[in-house]
């Protein structure tokens, strides 16, 4: 039986709502709320198997109730309801822990529909945890567990703000690796709203949702049916529906990391936006952190705060690279400022090209293989360099110019006593 707790600030809709779901044989409405602080009070006392959560609640709006329903009860399942169906607050919903978005008004079936297709979700990603755990490997235990003992080299792309083109510079400068001959893999670790398929022009039939429901995520030949490829690289992308996220953990990234070590030479990771464990394990399994920024002084600003944790995780400042990328003409901040703000001694950067960018996200062909010869690209080889200066052959001198030497007047000669010129 699915244990359903409903909150919503309308005691007509609390009514239509219990009476809907009483149809059902394996669905019972556990307990009801019409304020956010009486809605969490209950969901810890009652532990409900689901959660219906509209955003409207006094006291503590739906998503507030979410994000500490997220912390404290990890098995139970959120749906938010909402007469507001922007895109954004979408987004902070599934960010603060929702596992789906119901606009109202919605069908009855639809809301059925939802409460399924939660609890479903819930109870896999519980026997997940309870299989695979966060610490443990998962998918193939003879995968190599440890960075050390691997063959390829990981970079991972991150970034303490979003919009600054974190995604760009990853699918970007795996295409850049891929073109110089190295086999490089990709993959989207931004898993609630990953964008690199869209960059890459992919229509992904499998995702990494798929990899890890199977508990397949260092599987070969799982491994292979999940790859897109595109201009050169093979892509992992992100989960169509942002609440498929959970199911990857911390045990899955390092198996795959193990996993793709073997396989790729080098793998670039588009990481997300936030500090979470799979950022952490990223992290502490990366030879290498891209941390890109922009010329804004929020970006900056966050991008220091994000070096400040890194010193705290004791993360040797050589594996960290700081890219700035100057996709707005009107800078906010200047190249030197931001060295000084961030106390670092160097800056790699990006050079303003909105107009090849934007055309290169549209027509998903990155500029490296569309312009590889532009200044923006030029950019991205630079960091290449960085991860994989073995790929760039080193500075031979050329030849020496001959010795610059001040005009000699012209000396005279006497040979039998006669001048000779």
């Amino acid at each position: 039986m699915i244990r359903v707790f409903i909150a919503d600030a309308s005691q007509r809709i609390l009514d239509n709502v219990t009476t809907r779901v009483g149809k059902e044989d394996d669905i019972m409405v556990c307990g009801t709320a019409r304020d956010g602080e009486g809605a969490i009070q209950e969901c810890l006392r009652l532990q409900p198997d689901v959660a219906l959560l509209d955003t409207g609640l006094p006291s503590a709006d739906g998503l507030q109730v979410t994000e500490l329903l997220s912390q404290y009860l990890q098995h139970t399942g959120i749906i938010i309801m909402s007469l507001d169906v922007e895109q954004d607050l979408m987004r902070r919903a599934m960010l603060m822990g929702a596992r789906e978005f119901l606009g109202k008004p919605f069908k009855g079936d639809e809301l059925i529909s939802s409460i399924r297709r939660v609890y479903k979700f819930e109870q896999k990603k519980n026997e997940l945890a309870t299989v695979g755990g966060d610490g443990g490997t998962t998918g193939d235990s003879s995968a190599p567990a440890g960075p050390t003992t691997l063959k390829g080299s990981v970079a991972l792309v991150i970034s303490a703000k979003g919009g600054v083109g974190k995604t760009v510079v990853a699918t970007n400068l795996a295409v850049a690796l891929g073109s110089m001959g190295a086999k490089t893999g990709l993959v989207d670790l931004s898993l609630q709203f990953g964008d690199v398929a869209m960059h890459l022009g992919l229509s992904p039939k499998r995702t990494l949702a798929d990899l890890a429901s199977s508990d397949a995520v260092a599987d070969e030949d799982a491994l292979a049916q999940t790859f897109g490829g595109a201009h050169g690289v093979k892509a992992l992308l992100a989960p169509m529906r942002p609440e498929e996220a959970d199911l990857i953990t911390t045990g899955h990234v390092r198996a795959l990391l193990g996993a793709l070590r073997s396989q790729f030479l080098y793998t670039i990771l588009d990481g997300p936006t936030h500090i979470s464990e799979l950022t952490l394990e990223a992290l502490d399994l990366a030879d290498m952190v891209i941390v890109v920024t922009d010329y804004t002084i929020t970006s900056v600003k966050n991008t220091k705060n994000l070096l400040q944790v890194f010193t705290r995780l004791k993360i040797p400042p050589e594996r960290l690279v700081i890219l700035a990328n100057d996709r707005d003409p009107i800078k906010g901040l200047t190249r030197e400022m931001i060295i000084s703000h961030l106390e670092w001694p160097e800056l790699l950067s990006l050079e303003h090209d909105s107009q090849l960018v934007n055309t290169s996200i549209h027509n998903a062909v990155p500029f490296v293989i569309s312009a590889p010869t532009s200044a923006v690209s030029s950019g991205i080889f630079t960091v290449a360099r960085q991860v994989a200066p073995d790929l760039f052959p080193a500075a031979q001198p050329g030849p020496k110019a001959p010795a610059k030497t001040e005009p000699q007047p012209k000396k005279t000669k006497k040979r039998l006593g006669f001048a000779r010129t």
